[in-house]
C-alpha cells in the first residue's frame, strides 16, 4: 500500500498563511496568500491576484480555487499550484480534473503520492487515455509492472495514438523479456511522434536484443 508523503505540502501550507474554518459545511478562509511579490510581469501579476480575489470573495468555490491552481501551474508555482488543487479537489471531490492536474504536478518530486492522486481520479474518471498513460508511466517508474501494463492498455485501447502510451508498453515489455512485443509498440512510438528521440533508442534496444 502506497502512502502519501504530505508533510512538505502540509508545512508549505501552513508557510502561506492558509487557514480555513468550517462551519455547517462553508468553508472560510482566514487568510489567503497574496500571489509573490517578485514578479517582474505586469500581465502575469495581475491575473494572479484577480484569481486570488475571486477566491477571496468564494473560498467555497472549488472553481475559484482551480482556476487559481491553473495560473500558478502554469506559471511555474507547483507548491501553491499543489495547495490550491488540493482545496479544488476537497471542495468538488466528484470532479476528476483537480486530483489529475494535482498528480501532474507532484510526479516531479513524489511519484507515488502522484499515483495516490491519480487512482482518485481514474476513481471518477475512467475513459480519459492520458490519465491512464500517466498513471501506467508512474507505476512503471516505481516497478509495479502488472499495473503499469494494464494502465497503458486501457491508454491505447482508448486512443491508440498516444505516442507515451506505446513507448510506456515499449519499456515495460522490455523489463519483462518481450523484446518482439516492445519492439513493435517502439516502432509505433516512433511512427506517431517521429520528432521524438527516446522512440528511437528504445526501439534500437529491442532490436539489439533480438539481434
Amino acid at each position: 500500500m502506497r502512502t502519501t508523503k504530505r508533510l512538505l505540502v502540509v508545512l508549505a501550507w501552513a508557510s502561506l498563511g492558509q487557514a480555513f474554518v468550517g462551519c455547517g459545511g462553508d468553508v472560510t478562509v482566514t487568510d489567503v496568500p497574496a500571489p509573490p511579490s517578485a514578479i517582474s510581469d505586469p500581465d502575469l501579476a495581475r491575473l494572479l491576484s484577480r484569481r486570488t480575489a475571486r477566491v477571496r470573495s468564494s473560498p467555497a468555490s472549488a472553481e475559484a480555487w482551480g482556476q487559481l491552481a491553473l495560473a500558478y501551474d502554469a506559471h511555474a508555482f507547483p507548491e501553491r499550484a499543489l495547495m490550491s488543487y488540493e482545496r479544488a479537489a476537497a471542495l468538488d471531490p466528484e470532479r476528476f480534473d483537480w486530483p489529475y492536474l494535482h498528480a501532474t504536478v507532484l510526479t516531479a518530486t513524489d511519484q507515488v503520492a502522484a499515483l495516490e492522486w491519480l487512482d482518485q481520479a481514474v476513481g471518477l474518471r475512467d475513459d480519459y487515455a492520458p490519465l491512464f498513460t500517466r498513471r501506467g508511466l508512474g507505476r512503471h517508474a516505481v516497478g509495479e509492472l502488472v499495473g503499469a501494463r494494464a494502465d497503458l492498455e486501457r491508454a491505447v485501447e482508448l486512443d491508440d495514438r498516444l505516442v507515451a502510451a506505446h513507448l510506456g508498453l515499449a519499456k515495460v515489455a522490455l523489463d519483462e523479456g518481450r523484446d518482439e512485443e516492445a519492439r513493435a509498440h517502439a516502432a509505433q512510438a516512433v511512427q506517431l511522434g517521429p520528432g521524438s528521440d527516446e522512440p528511437y533508442a528504445v526501439l534500437a534496444l529491442a532490436q539489439q536484443r533480438l539481434g
